[in-house]
C-alpha cells in the first residue's frame, strides 16, 4: 500500500511504501570519540556542554567516549544530569597546543577502531588522526589580528590547522561568515565546510516584572547598559567605555556593566578595589550583604591606569574619565547561566562591539531574553541579528556612541527591536545544532 502524505510547506510530498514485512532497523551509530579537554573553557566549552547534552537525549541509543580530565566529567554529569551509560569516561589530559598533546592524542588515535568516529570541537589535532576525524572551526582570530599573538603562536596556528584542515574529513564552522574566513585562508579544502550554527539554552527567557524589579533593588543597579565577553582586545572593551564616558555627559542614570573573566589585576583596566556601593549576585531574590561580597568578584574601574589598556593599532585608549563616570563602571568577573539571565532581563541594552565574532552568543540569549542589542556591523554579527539590531561601525567612536543613545532616545525603536529580537532568538536552539551534528556522524555510517 502506498501512502502520499502532503507536506505543510507545500515543498514535497512524503511517500511511504509499506508493505507486510517489518520495517528495517535504522543503522546503528559507530561509537563517538569526543576530545573533551576543552569542556570548560569558555565559548567552546559552553558549545561542547549543551550540544553533547541534547545530542544523547536525541539519540538514546548513541555511545560516547569523553575524553577529558576526572573533575571535568563529574562536574558535568553533575550539573547536566548526563546518563553514564551513555557518556564514558576516559582520561585525557594533555595541555593544549603541547607536544604531549601531540604525542598522546596520536596514540589514542590508533587505538581507536576504524568504523568509530573521532570529533574535535577545536582544530588542534595530533599529527596523527583517525580516517573519521570532523573538527569544529569557531573563529579565525589568530589571523585576523596576528599582531595580538605574535609571529610564532601565529605560525604554529597556521600549521596546526592547515593539518586539521587536510586530514580531517568534515570541517564544521559556526556562521557563514566563518565558512568565507576558512575559504580565503584554506582554499583546497572549501568542498569539506559545512556550516552549523550554535544554539541557545532554554533558560534564557523573558523574566516577569516582579523578579526584574527585584533583582535591580536588592543589588542597588540602575538603568545599564551590558557587555558580556572576554577581556582579549577583539572584544573592544575599552571602545566601549569612550562611547559610555560620552553618553554620560547626557544620560547621567545610566550604568555600564561589564561581565568579563579574568577582567582583573591582569590587566591594567582594572583595579582590584571592590565597588563601593556593593553590588552583589542576587537572582533568587535573597537579600545582599556588602560585606559577603569578594574583591575578586567585583572591582572598580582605576583612574590613574585607565589609559594605558590596550595601546595596539585598531584598540581605543581611554583618557580623562570623571571620576563619577568611574562609581558607575561595574565590573563583575564571572557569572553563571542563571545570573546571566537576570543581567540580560535587567539590562536596557547589550551593547556587543567587537571587532571581530566567530559567531557572538550574547547577542542571541539577551534577545531571547527580551534584551535589545547594539552590535558591531563586522564579520558574523550582521548575520545573527539580521534586522533584529542597531548595528554600528566598532572602528569609529561616533558611530558606537549613536547607537547606544538611539536606544535610549527611541523607545518606539527600543520595543520594536525587542519584538524582532525575541523571534529572532526562536531560530537558534542547541536541539537544532544537536541535530545537525547527528546528520553529520550518521553520514559516516557505511
Amino acid at each position: 500500500m502506498i501512502q502520499i502524505k502532503k507536506s505543510k510547506d507545500n515543498i514535497q510530498p512524503e511517500i511511504n511504501i509499506q508493505t507486510g514485512s517489518k520495517a528495517e532497523p535504522k543503522d546503528k551509530m559507530p561509537l563517538l570519540h569526543i576530545d573533551g579537554r576543552m569542556l570548560y573553557s569558555s565559548g567552546i566549552g559552553r558549545f561542547l556542554r549543551e550540544t553533547l547534552k541534547e545530542i544523547t537525549a536525541i539519540d538514546k541509543d548513541i555511545k560516547v567516549y569523553l575524553y577529558c580530565s576526572h573533575d571535568d566529567y563529574k562536574r558535568y554529569l553533575n550539573e547536566y544530569a548526563i546518563n553514564t551509560c551513555q557518556v564514558i569516561f576516559k582520561n585525557y589530559c594533555s595541555p593544549i597546543y603541547s607536544v604531549r598533546e601531540q604525542i598522546r592524542g596520536s596514540l589514542i588515535n590508533l587505538k581507536i577502531k576504524a568504523a568509530d568516529i573521532l570529533y574535535f570541537p577545536h582544530y588542534n589535532l595530533p599529527l596523527i588522526v583517525h580516517k573519521n576525524s570532523i573538527i569544529t572551526i569557531h573563529d579565525f582570530i589568530q589571523f585576523k589580528f596576528p599582531e595580538y599573538f605574535g609571529k610564532i603562536k601565529v605560525k604554529i596556528a597556521r600549521l596546526i590547522l592547515n593539518n586539521a584542515a587536510k586530514k580531517a574529513k568534515k570541517i564544521i564552522v559556526v556562521s557563514k561568515s566563518t565558512r568565507d574566513d576558512f575559504c580565503s585562508y584554506f582554499p583546497a579544502f572549501k568542498d569539506k565546510v559545512e556550516v552549523i550554527y550554535n544554539g541557545i539554552s532554554k533558560r534564557f527567557k523573558i523574566l516577569e516584572d516582579k523578579k526584574r524589579v527585584d533583582f535591580l533593588a536588592k543589588n542597588r543597579l540602575k538603568k545599564y547598559i551590558l557587555f558580556i565577553g572576554n577581556n582579549k582586545p577583539h572584544k573592544n572593551i575599552s571602545g566601549l567605555v569612550n562611547s559610555f564616558i560620552e553618553i554620560k555627559k547626557e544620560f547621567t542614570d545610566f550604568e555600564l556593566v561589564i561581565i568579563s573573566k579574568g577582567f582583573n589585576l591582569k590587566q591594567p583596566f582594572i583595579s582590584g578595589m571592590q565597588h563601593n556601593r556593593g553590588h552583589g549576585i542576587d537572582y533568587q531574590g535573597n537579600n545582599c550583604q556588602q560585606n559577603d561580597l569578594q574583591d575578586n568578584n567585583m572591582a572598580s574601574i582605576n583612574e590613574k591606569n585607565i589609559a594605558e589598556h590596550y595601546t595596539k593599532p585598531g584598540i581605543a585608549t581611554v583618557n580623562n574619565i570623571d571620576k563619577k563616570v568611574f562609581e558607575d563602571i561595574i565590573v563583575i568577573d564571572e557569572a553563571t547561566d542563571d545570573e546571566l539571565l537576570y543581567y540580560y532581563n535587567c539590562a536596557y541594552m547589550l551593547v556587543m562591539p567587537s571587532f571581530y565574532e566567530g559567531f557572538g552568543l550574547p547577542v542571541i540569549e539577551a534577545m531571547a531574553c527580551g534584551c535589545p542589542v547594539v552590535a558591531s556591523n563586522k564579520s558574523s554579527l550582521p548575520e545573527l541579528c539580521g534586522h533584529s539590531a542597531i548595528l554600528v561601525d566598532p572602528y569609529d567612536k561616533k558611530s558606537l556612541t549613536e547607537g547606544i543613545k538611539k536606544l535610549i532616545i527611541d523607545n518606539d525603536l527600543r520595543q520594536a527591536l525587542i519584538k524582532k529580537g525575541i523571534e529572532r532568538a526562536q531560530l537558534f536552539s542547541w536541539q537544532n545544532t544537536a541535530k545537525k551534528y547527528l546528520e553529520v556522524f550518521r553520514g559516516f555510517i557505511s
